[in-house]
């Protein structure tokens, strides 16, 4: 077989096999060698350094066998779930929800903390979604480098690629670059979505909705709004605003709403 990406450096290359080789695991695991070579097209010699290094960082681990073709036992992998973490950040309009939950999803942790309304100017909220995630992790003695990624959901219009709150009507939010500003405090990759797409896939990932390929997710609070499912994939709508149904008008002479419009 030939290793992917011959022409990069021999680091380069190395690095891609094995977060490739990590992921393979992630998604298959109990997994053996000789399946993740097949599934990855690596040579068994390359999957068998690349297990052997996250062995050794204790990112896996070997924790069954099975008879190989020549007789001798041949050990499975799986994620160390334990050793690797993930951060999940609900930002709603009077408190900030943070989830710390092990590479499986396994929850580890909840943190509530309450938002001053009158106090909703980006800056801040930033600075209480940051420090909020220091206590989190600081509480369980978890290096900042276990932390695989935080995903944030919040509430209203957002642009995914870049990460950014583009229209957080309740707040006055826009074009809030949430992805650059906590990235910068932590140095962990971080995800934005909104809120109600988030708790659908949240859901159907490790929720009431697994196994099921459409799903809504409702949210009723002081907004209203549905992450929505269809055939496993997420309905986004042209501009992202799929399910954003707490801003139709329904009575044009109706109350106002702090976006400005009636209804």
């Amino acid at each position: 077989m030939t290793d992917r990406l011959n022409g990069a450096s021999t680091q380069t290359l190395r690095k891609v096999n094995k977060s490739l080789v990590l992921s393979i695991i992630h998604n298959h695991d109990p997994i053996s060698r000789a399946e993740i070579a097949k599934v990855a097209n690596l040579s068994v010699a390359t999957v068998n350094n690349l297990a052997a290094e996250l062995l050794k960082e204790k990112i896996i681990i070997e924790t069954r066998y099975q008879e190989s073709t020549g007789g001798r036992k041949s050990g499975l992998l799986e994620i160390n779930s334990d050793n690797l973490f993930l951060i999940g950040v609900e930002l709603g309009e009077t408190e900030i929800t943070t989830l710390l939950a092990n590479s499986k999803l396994g929850k580890k942790a909840l943190k509530k903390t309450s938002i001053d309304e009158s106090e909703n100017k980006p800056d801040k909220i930033i600075s209480a979604i940051i420090a909020s995630i220091n206590s989190v992790i600081s509480d369980h003695n978890i290096p900042l480098e276990k932390v695989l990624g935080v995903g944030v959901g919040v509430p209203g219009l957002v642009d995914r690629d870049r990460g950014i709150s583009i229209f957080a009507p309740n707040w006055g939010w826009h074009d809030v670059p949430l992805k650059e500003k906590i990235e910068q405090a932590l140095g962990i990759p971080t995800y934005v979505d909104n809120g109600a797409k988030v708790m659908a896939l949240g859901e159907k990932w490790a929720g009431a909705a697994q196994g099921t390929s459409n799903v809504i997710a409702l949210i009723i609070g002081t907004g209203l709004g549905a992450g929505i499912i269809v055939n496993g994939k997420m309905c986004r709508g042209a501009s992202e605003s799929a399910g954003e149904w707490g801003h139709m008008i329904i009575d044009v002479n109706g109350p106002k709403c702090s976006c400005g419009n009636r209804g």
